[in-house]
């Protein structure tokens, strides 16, 4: 039994570390759709404000390559840079975590392959674009309030008579190439994510580090939103008018863009259309989401499966009321680190005394193994006859163990996904988003690097004197038991202190505490005597 628990104990840790990469998201279902924006028609056209090129031509053709001039809108969350080329948000970061998304040509109308809009309004936090094309003019306008940008597309018809227009804006591009790799490991970059919601209905792709053309498809009908998330952030396009049809085209491995297309449009003389779109780019955090836009919320997703987000989304809430009374996010996970413990331990303790009662039967099952090797039916009778007899569940040593796990998972996606660490210091520990650091080695060692993580070895220590006891609880019968005994006191360790070498300080450092306080259990198991 002590084996079988090993071995459950190193599947759950490497379902605990890679799981979500074996299992993509699955769709989320919220209510229904609130009532649709329609949108704006409008037959008269503010053109006193209009204002064509320097020449006095269309611009759709001029030489983009030597008047490219680039606008910035910015606030201290925000920094929104806009080309006026296709007078499209060309690049988006966040100022408060120095984080530039990996997205280009939001909001792009892709109505010529080289366009160049020119600029007719500046301020602060606004500001508008023109374009003449033929029978029309297309303007833009962005404004950005805290970390919201509005944004708008307009067609108006300048001809005499009614014309047509079809119109199709690239809502955003993820471009990975983007991403500065040397300052994220695989792990990060595995959890990119892009997703929209129709009908209620929430669709995902996990793992968008590269694209192939399977995913290019073409939806039709009326759209909630659509958003790309990171680790730590999202960002979400919500259109306020009522959507005909998208496209997801993936261009190649590292380029995906969602089109959004309108049936086509007759506008009379002087008559106009209006696309408004509302965009939210930050932290994803559930009450700003909600504020932004309630449909929005389930965005936030930690696992594909329900119980582990229903545990994860848990405990970021107890985190956040911990961190309310102590205002320390070390001391926080601590503190959740003893409650979890208390709340497994009876348990934990059921596991134990299962456990331990198996190592008091053991050689009476070898007994009985030996004296009816021949007859496999009655040697499973008579072994459980003696469960029986004592009261003992075969299965009641690692069931306790298995049922945590939804516990456990839950708990590492919310201190491995949350923000709120990014940053945070708690005792030598600089940014519990990231591993403890204690300092940098002169050399870079395999599988490790060049830093000195510390957190890590406490965990193979506790580890280590954990499964020094439980071997005082076991009963040897053998060499070869003796001998896995003591390789696996040495081997499990080592490997957990392997495995969350690389992890951030905030997940180890409660993993730290929980194994101690195991290691504790098995202390006090040791004075347990059964009857």
């Amino acid at each position: 039994m002590q084996k079988r628990l090993l071995i459950a104990f190193v599947i759950s840790w490497v379902i605990l570390v890679f799981y979500h990469q074996f299992f993509p998201q699955k769709a989320d279902k919220l209510s229904p759709p609130h009532s649709e924006y329609p949108q704006i028609i409008e037959n008269k056209y503010d053109t006193e404000k209009s204002s064509t090129s320097p020449q006095g031509q269309d611009t759709a053709f001029l030489d983009v390559e030597t008047k490219e001039s680039i606008e910035i809108l910015e606030n201290d969350k925000l920094n929104v840079e806009i080309s006026n080329i296709f007078g499209e948000i060309q690049s988006l970061n966040l100022n408060e975590h120095q984080y530039k998304y990996p997205l280009e040509k939001i909001l792009r109308v892709n109505n010529q392959e080289k366009s160049l809009f020119s600029i007719t309004h500046k301020s602060k936090n606004e500001i508008s674009y023109q374009q003449d094309i033929q029978n029309f003019t297309i303007r833009k306008n962005y404004k950005l309030i805290d970390s919201v940008i509005w944004g708008e597309i307009s067609v108006f018809n300048k001809s005499s008579s009614v014309s047509n227009y079809s119109l199709t804006t690239t809502i955003f591009s993820i471009n990975n190439l983007l991403i500065d790799k040397s300052t994220r490991d695989s792990t990060d970059i595995s959890l990119l994510e892009y997703a929209y919601s129709q009908n209620g209905q929430i669709i995902r792709k996990g793992n968008a580090a590269q694209f192939n053309q399977k995913e290019k498809k073409t939806v039709s009908g009326n759209f909630d939103w659509f958003a790309f998330r990171s680790r730590y952030f999202c960002f979400v396009v919500k259109p306020l008018f009522e959507s005909a049809q998208f496209m997801i085209n993936p261009e190649n491995k590292d380029l995906l863009s969602f089109e959004l297309a309108q049936n086509e449009i007759s506008l009379a003389p002087s008559q106009s259309i209006t696309l408004k779109f509302k965009i939210y780019a930050g932290s994803q955090d559930v009450n700003i989401l909600k504020e932004f836009d309630p449909k929005t919320e389930h965005l936030i997703s930690f696992s594909g499966f329900s119980l582990f987000d229903l545990f994860a989304k848990l405990s970021v809430k107890i985190l956040n009321f911990l961190y309310q009374i102590f205002r320390n996010w070390g001391l926080s996970i601590i503190v959740i680190a003893f409650l979890i413990y208390a709340i497994t331990y009876p348990l934990t303790l059921k596991g134990m005394l299962s456990m331990k009662k198996m190592q008091l039967v053991q050689p009476k099952i070898n007994k009985i193994k030996e004296q009816y090797q021949g007859n496999p039916q009655r040697l499973n009778q008579e072994i459980m006859k003696l469960y029986k007899e004592n009261r003992i569940n075969p299965f009641g040593g690692c069931l306790p163990f298995i049922l945590q796990m939804p516990v456990f998972v839950g708990l590492y996606q919310a201190l491995w996904r949350s923000v709120v660490f990014k940053g945070e210091r708690f005792l030598w520990i600089k940014d519990l988003s990231q591993p403890d650091r204690l300092f940098i080695l002169p050399v870079n060692l395999p599988f490790l690097g060049n830093e000195f993580n510390i957190l890590p070895i406490f965990v193979g220590i506790a580890m280590f004197f954990q499964q020094k006891i439980s071997a005082k609880n076991a009963i040897i019968l053998d060499e070869t038991q003796q001998a896995q005994q003591k390789i696996m006191l040495v081997f499990f360790p080592i490997f957990l202190a392997v495995i969350f070498y690389k992890f951030s300080s905030g997940v180890t450092l409660y993993f730290t505490i929980f194994y101690l306080l195991s290691t504790l259990s098995q202390w006090k198991m040791l004075k347990v005597k059964l009857v």
